[in-house]
């Protein structure tokens, strides 16, 4: 029988979480992101967040619309000129820009969506050494989750620790050791979007919450307009980002539209069948295979090309 302490631990838990999910939701509002009514975000605690349909959805349904300036990026992170200054750019740059919003906790524009985030995915890169001889000898990833390992210390060796020194404004070192760079690179490899040509990828609040790891894609950007970046970076371009463009409108040079493709599929999806009215769009685990993903010349599971380290 469960004790009184058990079960206000319990319900202490359940508050935080549903706090947490609340203050998610008031920051998306915040940020003019548009969630159909249609979709559930259900809290798991541990296990994540799952996303779930409250009724049938339909090839080509609009679930959900995010400004592009709501998304963590290089460019619409405030270490923008820290980045660019010191030429990082890609995964590397990124990074720096999640460590970055994360260091400055409430302070962070990104805030009510970075608390939602995990510290890290449980992918190989994270693994010690010990445990990635022990889990991967005789496999081809052995090799190559050890030569990264040592390419990402490389980096931060090399791009990321002279920064605490030489950056023009003051960065918390709790947030830029190694254990932190890592952290961010697992998250970024497992949840980030390319967004456009200037924006390149970054973390797309909402979106990441999607399941994307299932072979046949149930959710995918549409609807983003040719005319991708600002002829400069005139205060008055940065303003039009923060107009929201509803369903409908026509024209999304502004906002990233979120629409439903094609159903999951038995095969490759524990979900429940087509017919029942409330199929979860997601499993509660976190989305580790993003669509339109660049390629990455840090991941275990492509080929190695030597690649310079400010754009890794």
């Amino acid at each position: 029988m469960a004790t009184s302490t058990t079960i206000a631990a319990a319900a202490a838990a359940a508050a935080t979480t549903t706090r947490r999910l609340r203050a998610f939701k008031r920051w998306m509002k915040s940020q003019n992101i548009d969630c159909s009514d249609a979709l559930n975000l259900i809290d798991h605690a541990k296990e994540g967040i799952s996303v779930r349909t409250l009724c049938d959805l339909h090839e080509g349904d609009l679930v959900a619309t995010i400004p592009k300036h709501s998304c963590l990026t290089i460019k619409t992170s405030g270490a923008r000129n820290l980045i660019e200054t010191a030429g990082l750019e890609g995964y590397l740059g990124l990074s720096v820009a999640l460590m970055y919003e994360k260091g400055l906790g409430h302070q962070s524009p990104w805030f009510g969506y970075l608390q939602l985030l995990p510290e890290n995915e449980c992918i190989p890169m994270l693994w010690s050494l010990e445990e990635v001889d022990s889990l991967l000898l005789g496999t081809e990833l052995h090799k190559i989750v050890k030569e990264d390992k040592a390419l990402i210390y490389e980096d931060w060796e090399e791009c990321i620790q002279p920064l605490l020194a030489s950056a023009p404004v003051e960065l918390n070192p709790d947030f830029f050791g190694v254990e932190q760079y890592l952290a961010a690179k697992s998250l970024i490899a497992s949840r980030s979007f390319q967004i456009d040509d200037y924006y390149g990828f970054g973390m797309v609040p909402l979106a990441d919450l999607f399941n994307h790891k299932t072979g046949a894609e149930d959710v995918h950007f549409t609807s983003i307009s040719s005319h991708l970046a600002p002829e400069d970076d005139a205060e008055d371009n940065h303003e039009s980002l923060r107009h929201r463009v509803c369903p409908g409108n026509g024209t999304k040079s502004h906002a990233l539209a979120l629409s439903f493709s094609s159903l999951p599929i038995p095969h490759n999806c524990s979900c429940l069948p087509p017919q029942h009215p409330k199929k979860p769009v997601t499993q509660p685990t976190k989305p580790t295979a993003p669509l339109h993903h660049p390629t990455r010349a840090d991941s275990p599971t492509t080929p190695h090309h030597p690649t310079p380290p400010h754009q890794r």
